[in-house]
């Protein structure tokens, strides 16, 4: 079976193009930057140029795929706007499917969106939610919390780099899930038909706060962390003052999506549904311990060679 992968390149995207090249599918990764997509190639998976917020660039492109998984999404860094690549590009890409009769359509959502519809980017994944289950395709819809990978910049690398970190005291407990966790559940859904034209949420097997995660950091660093703690109350003061603002808007979105993390909550039949239907259990899952743990080991044995290969330069 030929899969279509939408954001290969990315964390996520990355991770389920590795495993569907892992359990024998073909994959065809739909990409911008070819250059950027080269290890793709080098994976094993054939690379197709287009460029969602560019309809025309499509046509052709989905002829003779049946299974498309969406984990594109607009980065920081990009220079086209977010609504432009998650709003305008996503609906071009679900037109594109339903023109090009696809069985399956697997995309990626946020926990808890539609209670925060205020927020721009949660709006607009409510709407592709809303969009892609009122089309003629069979869908599977996976909504996340937050990453482990998300983790190293907020924490992990401030703390080697004895740089502040940024501490949110009261906020409340968020079951973060590995992106290799997310991708095997992804391709698992390929061939679990009563995955179709469901939304699942996704977590991971422990919630974490900031002072958690920060403290399991300390203990596996063996390194003392520098602080700013910033109350939740506060945030959300913050948020009223900086949303009168246009030029603070950017300020006042980041302060509210603080908001959606600390406004995560997965029932006990949610998770038995996530478990029988994928026939998993809890202990399938990674653990933030190990991630960390070997995230850590690893960053310090680079910093050892880095550090003896210096000392030689300087003696030699």
């Amino acid at each position: 079976m030929t899969v279509l992968i939408l954001g290969g390149t990315g964390t996520l995207g990355s991770q389920i193009v590795r495993k569907a090249l892992d359990e024998g599918y073909e994959v065809r990764c739909l990409v911008r930057n070819l250059r950027k997509a080269k290890f793709l190639r080098e994976w094993g998976a054939d690379l197709i140029k287009a460029d969602l917020t560019k309809p025309e660039t499509l046509t052709g492109t989905l002829d003779g795929i049946k299974v498309l998984i969406d984990a594109s999404a607009a980065r920081p860094s990009e220079p086209i706007p977010l609504k432009e690549i998650d709003l305008v590009g996503k609906l071009n890409l679900i037109r594109a499917a339903e023109v090009a009769r696809i069985n399956h359509f697997i995309s990626f959502s946020i926990l808890n969106n539609e209670k925060h519809l205020n927020i721009p980017s949660m709006k607009i994944k409510n709407l592709i939610e809303e969009r892609l289950k009122n089309s003629s395709i069979d869908y599977t819809i996976f909504r996340i919390p937050a990453f482990f990978q998300g983790l190293n910049g907020q924490y992990a690398n401030p703390l080697l780099e004895d740089n502040p970190i940024l501490v949110i005291n009261g906020s409340s407990s968020i079951p973060y899930i590995d992106t290799e966790d997310v991708a095997k559940l992804t391709i698992k859904a390929l061939g679990v038909p009563s995955t179709k034209n469901k939304t699942f949420k996704l977590f991971g097997p422990k919630t974490w706060n900031s002072l958690d995660i920060l403290e399991l950091c300390e203990k596996l660093s063996g390194q003392k962390a520098k602080t700013r703690n910033f109350p939740v109350p506060l945030i959300k003061i913050s948020k009223n003052i900086t949303s009168f603002f246009e030029w603070s808007w950017p300020i006042a979105n980041r302060l509210l999506f603080i908001e959606v993390l600390d406004d995560l909550n997965v029932t006990e039949n949610e998770k038995s549904e996530v478990y029988e239907t994928f026939n998993i259990t809890e202990k399938d899952f990674s653990t933030l311990e190990n991630y960390f743990k070997d995230y850590f080991e690893k960053i310090l044995q680079d910093l050892q060679k880095l550090n003896f290969q210096k000392t030689k330069d300087i003696i030699l």
